[in-house]
């Protein structure tokens, strides 16, 4: 949803950069909903809860890039729970005023 509905070109990516098992998670997604993703560790069978897997350390990043723009903004904020959606609530919270 962060990038959706964006100018025609733009791109958001986000990326949980845990310390959990699961390593980094990478979405991409462009304005008109279509998305990809990456994650470095998916193979996680005995997972109880998201935290376990992301760690309750490490960064979220966010970068936006719109082809108009001469360098993509990036946002940094540190993770709080291991939770995606509250680390999500908590970088837009923070870092896109």
């Amino acid at each position: 949803l962060m990038g959706v509905f964006r100018g025609d070109g733009d791109e958001c990516q986000v990326s949980i950069e845990g310390k959990g098992p699961v390593g980094s998670l990478t979405a991409i997604s462009t304005h008109d909903g279509k998305v990809r993703a990456r994650v470095i560790n998916p193979f996680l069978y005995d997972a109880k809860s998201v935290p376990e897997v992301v760690g309750n350390t490490g960064v979220v990043r966010v970068v936006r890039s719109n082809p108009l723009a001469k360098a993509p903004y990036t946002g940094v904020t540190p993770i709080q729970t291991g939770e995606i959606g509250e680390d999500l609530t908590h970088y837009l919270l923070t870092s896109e005023q």
